[in-house]
């Protein structure tokens, strides 16, 4: 006599294992404040600097989901953006002293402290927190003692609210380090100094993709499953924002390897890839190792040269099943949602599937999958993603079944890093 497995038990494991696996990693780059080839005319040694103007600096943090919403780097004068205001983001700054024969202060990510500046021991460091306005705004003082080279450093975002719903958003990671020059050459009208310095750095927020397993139906409401018949599993996820898109101006993507780790030349230069205005955001492994145009290239902090199997793609979106080994898989195939909602059969070329023993199977998109989920994601609404793999269990077989899957997902301003699922407690069929 077949065996029933009562759907409640499925549903119970379904809750507790399946896991959203959020990437953290490369910051979207800040604003970097405007220095002139010679530093010094930014400062108080401009013919048009006074003594008499108070000297500031106001940050207004932004929140994007992609990474063609960074924009360009400011000019100091600040202006419209039409993006989400980021509350309860931290930062800090410093005043810093150039060292002689050192290289221009233009990005903290390539001049370093010791080497082309100095922390200024006569400024006492100030921090400040983002306000419901998404403004913190740092009062250095009135005259020329205030001003300088300031490091502006974001040091906490674990607080970070969106203050037009008032709830807590996940900030992928801090926006990267950079210098402002206080005051400093208003290059819109190339006439008079900046006083209260703008910038408007953004970061990326962790876009909730919602994982859900079904098992047996689509929508999960089967009643019971029969051992030796065969029945499916729909893992999905809401398609993330960002993941495949077009570059709306010349830039340039980091390098990251396998664990999402930057990517260096020796001299501490970071690897990029250019990418031109009309290309896809989007460079594989090769095309990385390729950039480097044959010149070793090192993980941060260590001593050991990468080969091209060691990098990652800027772009990535992988399920990863954990399941049963008393299932055996008949046939798995990955789908999309397209613009009327209707599942759509991604091509053999789309995505890669890879069976690890009878117990961890692996789909990741390729580039024209990327792009036709992208294309979906779009079109508008809240398009998913699915894989659907369809097993059977022998028909003698008696005990729980475990199946637990991972979603992960990286855009190009993001690196990815998987955590294990959480193990299923023990189930008796009833």
């Amino acid at each position: 006599m077949k065996k029933t497995l009562k759907q409640a038990i499925f549903s119970r494991m379904m809750a507790s294992s399946t896991i959203l696996i959020l990437a953290s990693g490369a910051a979207v780059p800040a604003f970097q404040a405007y220095a002139t080839t010679d530093s010094a005319s930014n400062l108080s040694t401009n013919p048009v600097a006074d003594s008499t103007s108070d000297r500031s600096l106001t940050i207004t943090k932004y929140q994007i989901t992609e990474a063609n919403q960074s924009g360009t780097n400011g000019d100091g004068t600040g202006g419209t953006v039409n993006l989400p205001l980021l509350q309860g983001v931290e930062f800090k700054i410093q005043r810093v002293l150039p060292v002689k024969d050192g290289a221009q202060l233009v990005n903290p990510a390539l001049q370093h402290e010791g080497t082309d500046y100095t922390i200024d021991s006569n400024f006492t460091a100030q921090t400040g927190t983002t306000g419901s306005d998404g403004k913190v705004k740092f009062d250095l003082g009135t005259g020329t003692d205030n001003d300088g080279v300031y490091l502006v450093t974001e040091v906490d975002d674990s607080g970070a609210i969106d203050p037009t719903t008032g709830k807590p958003v996940t900030v992928v990671s801090p926006a990267a380090p950079f210098f402002a020059y206080i005051p400093q050459t208003n290059r819109g009208t190339q006439s008079g100094l900046i006083y209260d310095v703008q910038a408007q750095p953004k970061n990326q927020i962790i876009d909730d993709i919602h994982p859900v397993k079904n098992v047996g139906t689509e929508d999960g409401k089967t009643d019971s499953l029969v051992a030796g018949n065969n029945f499916n599993w729909y893992l999905k996820t809401d398609i993330p924002a960002g993941l495949y898109s077009t570059a709306t101006k010349d830039t340039s993507l980091q390098v990251r390897d396998k664990a999402g780790n930057a990517v260096y030349y020796a001299d501490g230069t970071p690897v990029t890839v250019a990418i031109k205005a009309g290309d896809p955001l989007y460079y594989s492994a090769s095309d990385a190792f390729a950039a480097a145009g044959g010149v070793p290239i090192y993980s941060n902090g260590s001593s050991t040269a990468l080969k091209a199997a060691d990098l990652a793609p800027s772009s990535l979106y992988t399920i990863t099943d954990q399941m049963s080994n008393q299932l055996t898989v008949n046939s798995q195939k990955m789908q999309y949602q397209d613009a009327s909602g209707a599942w759509v059969d991604l091509d053999s070329s789309d995505y890669t599937y890879t069976a690890t023993g009878k117990t961890t199977l692996t789909f990741e998109l390729t580039e024209s999958g990327l792009a036709k989920v992208a294309a979906s994601k779009t079109a508008g609404g809240t398009p998913q993603i699915r894989a659907v793999v369809n097993t059977k269990v022998d028909a003698n077989w008696d005990g729980v079944i475990e199946n637990n899957f991972t979603a992960t997902y990286q855009t190009p301003t993001e690196a990815a890093t998987p955590t294990t699922p959480p193990v299923n407690p023990p189930v008796t069929p009833q």
